[in-house]
């Protein structure tokens, strides 16, 4: 029974690499002027909405003087804004501008069109089974996001943490 599971794992991650390969990258993402920590950034502020400073740079993995250039980058292109922190002014928040939730929205748009062309390729059944497929690893990842929630929850249980964006929502 392990068995057949470690096979049929090692089968997704297989044909998802090759799915992969076979979607290659669309002109707007190639166009698209923003190093890839600039669009880490954004896309972290379009699901969190607000971040300050520290949390950002947490979640992209780097200190906080490699994140500020950055961030002043996307301020200069209009994408970012910068402000005081209403209930702290010692803390400065970073969000989105219409123009950066414009490019972020835009970028998801190109892979959503590309993927509904693909979806809409498939048969009545191919779909039912896509659908199955996608919802249990929705249900998966709805799991794995509580989990992480209740134990890092619990280890910080005194500490005030801002949302991360990581919830996941899964139609039923």
């Amino acid at each position: 029974m392990e068995d057949e599971r470690d096979t049929l794992i090692e089968q997704i991650l297989r044909l998802r690499r090759t799915f992969n390969r076979a979607g290659r990258p669309a002109r707007e993402w190639l166009a698209v002027d923003l190093t890839l920590p600039q669009v880490k950034v954004l896309y972290l502020l379009y699901s969190a909405g607000r971040l300050s400073m520290r949390p950002l740079a947490e979640a992209l993995g780097v200190a906080l003087p490699t994140l500020t250039p950055i961030v002043d980058r996307l301020v200069e292109r209009g994408l970012v804004e910068r402000e005081a922190d209403p209930q702290d002014r010692r803390l400065v928040v970073a969000h989105l501008t219409a123009q950066g939730a414009d490019t972020v929205e835009r970028l998801q748009q190109v892979g959503r069109g590309r993927f509904t062309s693909l979806l809409e390729s498939l048969s009545l059944e191919e779909l039912q089974a896509v659908a199955a497929g996608f919802a249990a690893l929705c249900r998966a990842a709805q799991r794995r996001a509580e989990s992480e929630a209740s134990s890092t929850s619990a280890a910080n249980a005194p500490e005030h943490r801002e949302p991360r964006g990581e919830e996941v929502a899964c139609a039923r």
